[in-house]
């Protein structure tokens, strides 16, 4: 299973999720890709 990805396969992307609280939950759960600079941040966008 690739990085980011739930075992239904669903990626996320940060436009699509909302808040920033959730995209750091989401990353938490193994969601990598939503950190894309690997500072241990998810989408920064949403700050």
């Amino acid at each position: 299973m690739p990085l980011g990805t739930t075992p239904g396969g669903h990626r996320y992307r940060c436009k699509g999720i909302g808040s920033y609280a959730r995209a750091q939950e989401l990353l938490r759960q193994g969601h990598t890709d939503l950190d894309s600079n690997g500072d241990g941040e998810a989408c920064e966008s949403l700050l």
